[in-house]
């Protein structure tokens, strides 16, 4: 029996060695589990645990980019920032400047993969205006033989002064927008004329209205510096025209336009045509004349364009204006008078239904408008110099 018992005693202690060593290696396992979803932290030697923290942080923060150019997208400098953030629908204005003109092209990669090419140089300065879509954006600059990827984030449009029914027209008419155009007769600068949008107003319907009022400056002297006033308005991203007036001394032409009357469509692609139909009276102490005025667009290209004001990606427009005499009395009045699109243009009147018709080609940039118009026999030219305004696209370069 004892040592029986013994036997008995010995199995016992063998089992509690059993459990002991099972129940150690429960809570090892148990502990390896729980350092594994809680990283272990040096609580020893606290500055290493701060320094983990601030290597984690510094792997975060952007790395400035080495770029050979300076370049700048919606006034953002991309030397300084290895992602541009920007907050708009519409095209921004894209710059790219060197002291070393190389040859060069420009791309952008929309979220969507499409590849949109922007255009090539090799000046000093190049400009462009792109819409980059919400999301992730790619500028690939190829610059000479190297490639470099400049991220350009599209973020939720920021709220602004325009309506939400005319929230991206082609141009865009902010209330201190203004253009400075020269003008150039057979190669001679004649002039300077200044557009500049004077009122705003939004109604109910979210349809908007604007002013733009333009003036003469420098170049020939004349008695009178003619003024005119161009009545607009914006409805569904459509801008259409009502009224034109021109002053000048003791003339004043007034064209009112059939409503409505299309100034220039939400969007422009080749091929795209439109027509602009109304009446001219113009008043002048020698007598009134009634003119019936038809003007005709067609887009037929879009190509890069040079102006002093920069290179931009433009839509080439040819038009041709046509103006029909209605008047009652044709020998009433002066013999000639200038036109409302170019004061020194002179036009004869003969007889009452004589045609008379100017033709030529402008380029308009999306978000600028014209920058540039030739009449078709090459003797008469208006180019745009510079622009200011408060929106990101059209500052001044």
């Amino acid at each position: 029996m004892e040592k029986g018992g013994g036997v008995i005693i010995i199995m016992a202690q063998s089992c509690n060695k059993i459990i002991i060593l099972i129940l150690t290696l429960l809570i090892a396992l148990t502990l390896s589990c729980v350092n594994k979803n809680n990283p272990r932290v040096n609580d020893q030697n606290p500055a290493a645990n701060n320094a983990d923290s601030q290597t984690a942080e510094t792997v975060t923060e952007p790395v400035p980019l080495e770029l050979p150019f300076d370049m700048t997208v919606d006034g953002v400098s991309v030397s300084e920032n290895s992602e541009v953030v920007i907050h708009s629908e519409e095209p921004v204005q894209i710059q790219v400047v060197s002291s070393v003109p190389t040859d060069s092209e420009l791309t952008v990669l929309h979220p969507d993969g499409s590849s949109i090419p922007l255009g090539t140089w090799t000046t000093d300065v190049a400009s462009f205006l792109h819409a980059f879509p919400y999301g992730e954006n790619h500028l690939l600059v190829k610059w000479g033989d190297s490639v470099y990827d400049i991220l350009v984030v599209s973020a939720a449009p920021e709220q602004s002064n325009s309506a939400a029914g005319c929230s991206s027209p082609f141009i865009d008419l902010n209330s201190d927008t203004v253009w400075r155009y020269k003008q150039l007769f057979n190669g001679t600068i004649e002039t300077f004329w200044v557009y500049q949008v004077e009122s705003w107003t939004e109604s109910d319907d979210g349809t908007v209205s604007f002013s733009i009022e333009t003036g003469m400056e420098g170049g020939v002297e004349r008695t009178f510096i003619p003024q005119t006033t161009i009545d607009l308005y914006c409805s569904d991203n459509i801008l259409y025209i009502t009224k034109a007036v021109e002053i000048d001394g003791d003339a004043t032409w007034t064209t009112t336009y059939d409503d409505p009357t299309i100034y220039i469509p939400a969007e422009l692609t080749t091929g795209s045509t439109w027509e602009r139909h109304g009446q001219m009276l113009v008043e002048n102490p020698e007598g009134n004349v009634n003119i019936d005025l038809v003007e005709r667009m067609r887009c037929t290209a879009e190509e890069q364009i040079a102006v002093e004001a920069g290179e931009f990606n433009a839509y080439k427009i040819e038009y041709s204006i046509e103006r029909r005499n209605r008047s009652e009395d044709i020998t009433d009045g002066p013999s000639t008078m200038a036109s409302k699109d170019d004061p020194d243009l002179s036009i004869e009147r003969r007889n009452r239904s004589e045609e008379i018709i100017d033709s030529g080609t402008s380029w308009y940039v999306p978000g600028l408008g014209r920058v540039l118009s030739i009449s078709e026999d090459d003797s008469k030219r208006l180019e745009l110099v510079s622009y200011t305004g408060t929106n990101p696209r059209l500052q001044q370069m």
